[in-house]
């Protein structure tokens, strides 16, 4: 009976947390995936409740049914039964602290992102994206001027302390790449993966990206001028090793290999990196492009104002209006929500194995807490008869607590074996932190000794205030 309302009431979890994973998470689970109960995992919950009190009463029934006498007074129990129940109690504490330790590794992976410099600044920004139909703009030269048309009337709304636009917004990835050749370099020496965006001339300066050598891009940038291009930090020390940023300027690379006989492209200035694909993921060589030489098609505007973000937007559309009244703005965000969603994996993941071991740790203090409550209601004739023979109160607590606290470490030593097994696995999910993490650990332990100690606290408070007169007169 127990184990059907605990299995119901289990299934009722499940259904609630369902929906509570669609609303409160629903941007951590993928776009097609279908957020549901599944019908193998419900039945195997239903099967576990039906078999966990056939396991967990028949064996010990069946173990009594075998004494030759049982009666009212016979309440030691037998060495064997101590033995499993220790050993589950022991189970259940090593199940613990491999999802504690989890759960604190997720934590602290999740600090350290937290504190991951974008390379620009998140604070009083709202970026948008808009996107020209090819119908009405079907050449670069409509597109431009469109571009520059919404870029110059934001620019000249109140509040707007600078505007700029890109063809990918940071932590949204690049718009494409390519190979990269170097100028004087040998025939069949040339890089890959070279991530290329285009921005226009004062994108950088509205992200707050640093400016490490020679210069942003200037009006003069046009598509009759010799093409020009800005490299952020890290292409200038992968592709220019050992130069200094300032000697990289006035360099020259194409977007091609040797053989293509792509264009070159003279390095104009060295700008700071800014975090592409993830804030736990190391920026890659990138190449930025004037739109007015490379234009590309949506652009990401980003536009930093010292007023709230509903009138930041609210200006924007009135701009983007003027130019072409048919135009939506798509992606609105501040750039804060752009970082924070760039992490919702990482806090998903945290949230979800924490609760998990807190759940387990909820269980493991039950299981010590029903164990030692159950030793002290078998043994209260002896305690009583100890204390009436001259035992200390507090002598009784400590062999109560020590016999509770016995499977808690066995358990503890296999728990963190096996943790040292499982959180290797999960080195790929974590951010600055090491599967193997002595200060984890410890947390783990720390954490584990405190709740295990509480639960053997409460039985052992018990133990001392057994009555030897009541204990003697049942002897």
């Amino acid at each position: 009976v127990l184990s059907a309302i605990g299995g119901g009431l289990g299934i009722a979890l499940a259904l609630l947390a369902q929906s509570a994973l669609t609303r409160y998470a629903g941007s951590a689970v993928p776009v097609f995936a279908n957020v549901q109960v599944d019908n193998v995992v419900m039945a195997f919950a239903i099967g576990l409740s039906l078999a966990a009190p056939i396991m967990f009463g028949v064996a010990p029934a069946f173990t009594s049914s075998r004494n030759e006498q049982v009666t009212e007074r016979a309440q030691s129990s037998s060495r064997e039964t101590r033995s499993l129940r220790s050993l589950l109690v022991a189970g259940e504490v090593a199940l613990s602290i491999v999802l504690v330790v989890g759960a604190v590794l997720f934590l602290r992976s999740l600090s350290r992102l937290q504190n991951v410099d974008p390379g620009f600044n998140r604070e009083h920004a709202i970026a948008f994206t808009v996107t020209l139909p090819f119908a009405r703009y079907p050449d670069a030269a409509t597109r431009y001027t469109a571009f520059s048309d919404m870029e110059r009337r934001l620019r000249h709304q109140a509040g707007v302390e600078s505007t700029g636009a890109t063809s990918t917004l940071a932590l949204r990835g690049t718009t494409w790449s390519s190979d990269g050749t170097v100028e004087g370099r040998g025939a069949t020496d040339y890089e890959r993966e070279l991530q290329h965006a285009s921005t226009t001339r004062d994108y950088f300066t509205t992200m707050g990206i640093r400016l490490l050598a020679g210069r942003f891009f200037e009006d003069t940038d046009t598509r009759d001028k010799p093409p020009v291009t800005i490299v952020n930090e890290t292409l200038a020390r992968r592709y220019f090793r050992g130069v200094p940023a300032q000697q990289v300027v006035g360099k020259r690379i194409t977007f091609g290999r040797p053989q293509d006989n792509s264009p070159w492209n003279t390095i104009v200035g060295v700008v700071g990196d800014e975090k592409q694909g993830g804030m736990d993921k190391p920026p890659e060589p990138t190449a930025y492009s004037s739109i007015a030489q490379r234009q590309q098609n949506p652009l990401t505007f980003v536009v930093r104002s010292s007023q709230s973000p509903d009138a930041v937007i609210a200006a924007a559309r009135r701009s983007v209006s003027e130019v072409d009244k048919d135009l939506a703005l798509t992606n609105v965000t501040t750039l804060a929500a752009v970082v924070e969603r760039s992490m919702e994996g990482h806090r998903f993941r945290t949230t979800l194995l924490s609760v998990f071991a807190a759940v387990a740790l909820l269980l493991a203090a039950l299981g010590i807490y029903g164990v030692l409550a159950y030793f002290v209601t078998q043994r209260s004739r002896e305690l009583g008869i100890r204390l009436a023979l001259g035992a200390r109160p507090e002598a009784l607590f400590r062999m109560v607590v020590g016999q509770g606290m016995r499977p808690v470490a066995v358990g503890a030593a296999a728990g963190l074996v096996g943790a040292a097994g499982m959180t290797s696995l999960m080195r790929t999910l974590l951010f600055g932190v090491a599967p193997i993490d002595p200060l984890t650990y410890g947390v783990a332990i720390a954490l584990l000794g405190l709740i295990a100690t509480a639960a053997c606290a409460l039985p052992a408070l018990r133990a001392t205030r057994v009555d030897p007169l009541v204990a003697l007169r049942e002897e």
